[in-house]
């Protein structure tokens, strides 16, 4: 299966101190260009995040809580994280989910950003109704930062980060849960204090929602759109608006019932 989740758009205040963030702390490689600044993995061009200088309409009911950068090991989670807390300091925190290890920081912008590294999937464990099990524990980060010095791992964003996945916060968990599995064909894969998650294929989630009090983006920056590949995928096309200029290669563009545009590839 291809992997699903491709990239996402961002609107920010300032390009210049999000270049410096994301080029500089998190080591992604920087393009500009006509209309965005391109974020990629080093040493390809495949573009993860776009970046844009512009304003969002306020709204403090649907916005966007993080985006997750899927590391392709715990080695280079740890030597980046080791990175990030010297050179920056909005923190907000790390977990043991079970089914991997995480870090949240926020960017210039205040908007969220995981980055992670899963376990080894032989050993997730699925409960009575097939939900991936997963927690919120305490992350020992001085021996995963060990870890990522004793075995080489890459202080920067490297070849073979993934767009993880996406956790929004809207006022309707439930009903956007019914049109991620109904209309775009993911399975809910848990239910955990009301959010609801969901994914293709085995995976723990490509997309959460919850409607927790958790902290915004700065006022006019946050998400405008992310973009899901629907390669072996079971996504009701009759539900996709076609858009006439093509956006990054987008076939079209889906509203889901908080607002969110996804668009798809």
């Amino acid at each position: 299966m291809t992997w699903p989740m491709d990239h996402l758009h961002l609107a920010v205040r300032s390009i210049d101190n999000s270049i410096t963030f994301y080029k500089e702390v998190l080591g992604f490689e920087v393009k500009s260009l006509e209309d965005y600044v391109c974020l990629s993995p080093r040493g390809t061009d495949r573009c993860i995040v776009y970046l844009e200088e512009d304003r969002l309409p306020y709204n403090k009911e649907n916005y966007i809580y993080h985006f997750a950068l899927l590391l392709p090991s715990r080695a280079d989670l740890g030597a980046l994280l080791g990175k990030v807390l010297d050179k920056w300091d909005n923190i907000e925190g790390y977990a043991d989910h079970l089914v991997s290890e995480a870090a949240y920081i926020r960017d210039p912008d205040n908007i969220g950003i995981e980055i992670y590294s899963d376990r080894d999937k032989t050993k997730w464990v699925r409960d009575s109704k097939g939900y991936v099990v997963m927690d919120t524990l305490p992350l020992d980060i001085d021996n995963l930062i060990l870890y990522g010095r004793r075995f080489g791992g890459r202080d920067y964003i490297p070849s073979g980060t993934l767009f993880g996945h996406i956790h929004l916060r809207g006022m309707s968990p439930g009903l956007a849960g019914d049109f991620y599995s109904s209309v775009l064909g993911m399975r809910l894969t848990g239910i955990w204090f009301g959010a609801r998650f969901l994914a293709y294929g085995d995976y723990h989630h490509h997309v959460a929602i919850n409607n927790w009090p958790i902290p915004m983006p700065n006022p006019g920056s946050g998400l405008k759109s992310y973009a899901i590949n629907i390669d072996d995928m079971s996504v009701k096309l009759e539900n996709v608006q076609p858009i006439s200029e093509t956006q990054c290669g987008a076939k079209g563009i889906i509203i889901d019932p908080n607002g969110f545009k996804i668009e798809i590839l």
